[in-house]
């Protein structure tokens, strides 16, 4: 069983419980001296944690993912009623950019042609793509040189978190979800 050491203490955290605690978008605290070393998902701390490689290698390993078949998207697909998305970029070229999640698939890149265009070399013209199914937002890279990132991790296609951040060549975008009771 891996484990995560506390850099306060050095006692352990199992990746399984760290995983859970994650998921459910509470923060990390030590067992031992009960210090946060790792926030919320949900927290708005105004920088990029650094997660090891192999935390965001388990925990895009517990999110599941949806078949690929092409034929089965147009029908899974679609803007939830109840609730509204945005991405944010947190740095780069464009950083403090709003744009608005106003379909349920939206491609990302550098072309003019893209339904969000970022300002980064490091994103091919046809980067990624953004696909809503009510609640869930999955993030699919397009093939890419440089790839996608999500919580340190290289993804091929990994299901979003509300409210957390992914990476682009330089940038740092967050998914903003704005729920509407």
């Amino acid at each position: 069983m891996r484990e995560l050491p506390c850099p306060y203490c050095h006692s352990t955290v199992s990746i399984a419980d760290l995983a859970e605690r994650y998921e459910n978008a509470d923060p990390v605290i030590c067992n031992h001296c009960f210090k946060e070393f790792l926030p919320s998902p949900l927290a708005d701390t105004g920088h990029t944690t650094e997660f090891p490689k192999f935390l965001g290698e388990v925990i895009a390993a517990l999110i599941p993912t949806q078949p690929k078949d092409n034929s089965e998207k147009a029908a899974k697909f679609f803007l939830p009623r109840d609730r509204r998305f945005s991405l944010k970029v947190m740095s780069g070229l464009d950083v403090g950019r709003v744009h608005v999640v106003s379909k349920a698939v939206m491609t990302i890149g550098r072309d003019t042609d893209v339904d969000i265009l970022i300002h980064d070399k490091g994103i091919s013209r046809h980067h990624a793509r953004l696909e809503v199914a009510g609640t869930h937002v999955w993030l699919e890279d397009l093939s890419t040189a440089n790839g996608s990132y999500v919580n340190g991790a290289r993804i091929s296609r990994a299901q979003l978190i509300p409210n957390g951040t992914f990476t682009l060549g330089a940038t740092r975008i967050h998914l903003h979800q704005e729920d509407f009771f």
